[in-house]
């Protein structure tokens, strides 16, 4: 999602300009910013839960999946749209991730194993999404 649960998973879970008009890609850096700053400050808000792994994953897929929602939503210009789409892609991959975890914890795999095991597959899917978030200059939607 993504930044809360980076955290947790670590202890358990602007270089490139897109191009076209400034003023879409203005409007796109302002409404994603917006939409990540929002689900930030959930997650942010969840850390005392982090103790039941289940229902913090349960609380952070309630923040990454409106997200995702809301940030599909907003519309790009064309030479944003593949960067754009990779990012969005790569947060869809990580709540897949995440439903898997959660999977494996309600039939009773080990919390640690499971944690550990998320992080290794969500890392190359957060760097994928950083690079992206980063040429789009939305610094808001990259991850910690």
């Amino acid at each position: 999602m993504r930044r809360g649960l980076v955290l947790v998973l670590s202890a358990a879970c602007l270089t490139g300009c897109g191009g076209g008009s400034s003023s879409a890609s203005s409007r796109l850096q302002t409404r994603a910013a917006r939409i990540c700053t929002a689900a930030n400050r959930r997650l942010e808000q969840d850390r005392p839960r982090q103790s039941h792994y289940q229902a913090f994953l349960g609380d952070g897929l309630a923040v990454l999946e409106p997200e995702l929602r809301r940030l599909k939503s907003v519309r790009t210009v064309a030479s944003d749209q593949a960067v754009y789409a990779d990012a969005l892609g790569a947060l869809g991959r990580e709540i897949t991730e995440v439903k898997r975890t959660l999977s494996g914890l309600d039939h009773h795999q080990d919390p640690a194993l499971a944690f550990a095991a998320l992080q290794r597959r969500l890392a190359p899917l957060e760097s994928q999404a950083n690079a992206a978030w980063r040429a789009l200059q939305i610094p808001a939607c990259v991850n910690r």
